[in-house]
């Protein structure tokens, strides 16, 4: 369960007649609207930095304590997964992404999976920029791009380090016994 937010704007709208009635979340995730007549209702919630809640059809009935039992809300942020790259194309494993606001500063961070994969959650909707970083003992890479951040998820497009080349993944296998190689790197069975 995620922590409560306050300053959560919260408005329902009589589906039949159109009439809106607002509140508030306090410090712990909580609301009132007081004198809500029983009737079909869309809530909406909403805050800056979150992608809105919307619910349709929802049916407020008065108990005898004149309680309502309404939804669970929960308020996403945003995810953004994408890929590194070396020139050639081949992920590059271990590369350090940055994610920053525009206004705020490094906002996340990840390290890149064996595919040069990555995926950073939990970021308020907004423009980015968004870095990666690559480096060995031979190499070293960085690029930024820009993005926007509008829904839950957002694929950004492969971010290509163009002065990295992965090395090899190691020597060549030895062939087999009966085997021997080829020009040009190929191997046939002996005669």
């Amino acid at each position: 369960m995620g922590k409560p937010l306050d300053e959560v704007h919260i408005q329902l709208v009589n589906e039949e007649t159109g009439n809106e009635e607002n509140g508030e979340t306090n410090g712990d995730g909580y609301f009132t609207i007081p004198n809500s007549r029983p009737c079909t209702y869309r809530i909406t919630a909403s805050k800056d930095g979150f992608i809105d809640f919307k619910k349709d059809n929802f049916l407020i009935r008065m108990t005898v304590k004149s309680e309502v039992k309404l939804p669970e809300i929960k308020l996403q942020q945003a995810t953004v997964k994408g890929r590194v790259t070396d020139r050639a194309g081949n992920g590059l494993r271990g590369a350090k992404v940055v994610v920053s606001g525009l206004r705020r500063g490094a906002v996340g961070t990840a390290v890149t999976d064996d595919l040069g994969g990555y995926a950073i959650k939990d970021l308020p909707l907004g423009p980015y920029v968004i870095t990666a970083e690559w480096k060995d003992e031979t190499n070293h890479g960085l690029t930024s791009i820009r993005l926007s951040l509008d829904r839950e998820e957002v694929s950004a497009p492969p971010m290509r380090l163009l002065s990295v080349l992965r090395p090899s993944a190691g020597p060549r296998p030895t062939p087999a016994p009966g085997v021997r190689r080829q020009r040009g790197g190929g191997t046939r069975p002996r005669n």
